[in-house]
C-alpha cells in the first residue's frame, strides 16, 4: 500500500515506469521511528535522504547555546535530507526527529545518484527530489525576509492545519524564532482583529 502510493506520488512529481521504480524500490529501506527518536543526526550519513510516508517529524539545528533551532515540520511526501560537501566543506549538524511515530523510506542519496545516471526517468526524478528540498528552506527565508511576524505566524498555522498536524505551540514559536509569550500574544491579536 504504502509502495503504490510513493509511485502515485513519484509520478505526480516526474514520469517514473513501474521497471525505474522496482530499482530505485530495492536501494531503499523502511524505517518506523518512535516518538523522540531521530532519523538524522550529526553522527548519520550525511547522504541519507528519506521520504515520509506517515507520521510527522521536526527538523532542527542546535544554535552555539544548545537550544532547538527548529527549520521545518515535516509529513507525508516531505523530503529530509542532511546534505553535506567536502567541496565546499560543509557539513551541517542536523538532527531530524519524530513528533510521533512516523514511517519513512531512505536511501542513500550517492547511491540514488549513481543509479539515476543510466536511467533519465531517475535522474529527472532525483532533480524534483532536490529542488522540493531547496524549495522548503528558499521558501521560509523568503517568507521571513518579507512578511511580518504576524503574516508568517498565519502561514505556519494554515500550513499545519492542511497537513493536518498537531505542534506543540512551543515548537510553532522556535520554528518562528519568537517566545511563547510572543506567540500567545500574537494569537491573542489576530483572534481581537477576525472577532
Amino acid at each position: 500500500m504504502l509502495k503504490e502510493e510513493l509511485f502515485k506520488f513519484f509520478n505526480s512529481l516526474s514520469f517514473v515506469s513501474s521497471e525505474q521504480f522496482e530499482n530505485f524500490w530495492e536501494i531503499t529501506n523502511l524505517i518506523t521511528l518512535k516518538p523522540g527518536e531521530l532519523f538524522i543526526s550529526p553522527e548519520t550519513q550525511q547522504h541519507k535522504m528519506g521520504v515520509v510516508l506517515s507520521g510527522a517529524l521536526k527538523s532542527y539545528f542546535l544554535t552555539h547555546e544548545g537550544n532547538h533551532h527548529i527549520r521545518a515540520f515535516l509529513s507525508k511526501f516531505d523530503i529530509s535530507a542532511a546534505f553535506s560537501s567536502a567541496a565546499l566543506g560543509y557539513k551541517p549538524d542536523l538532527f531530524v526527529e519524530a513528533i510521533n511515530e512516523s514511517k519513512l523510506i531512505y536511501f542513500d542519496y550517492e547511491e540514488f545518484k549513481k543509479l539515476s545516471e543510466s536511467s533519465s526517468e531517475l535522474n529527472a526524478l532525483a532533480h524534483k527530489l532536490l529542488e522540493i528540498e531547496f524549495i522548503k528552506n528558499e521558501k521560509k527565508e523568503y517568507c521571513f525576509s518579507t512578511k511580518s511576524i504576524e503574516e508568517n505566524f498565519m502561514l505556519i498555522n494554515e500550513e499545519l492545519s492542511l497537513k493536518k498536524l498537531q505542534i506543540m505551540q512551543k515548537d510553532i514559536a522556535n520554528y518562528l524564532g519568537i517566545t511563547d509569550i510572543a506567540y500567545s500574544r500574537i494569537k491573542k491579536r489576530i483572534f481581537n482583529k477576525e472577532n
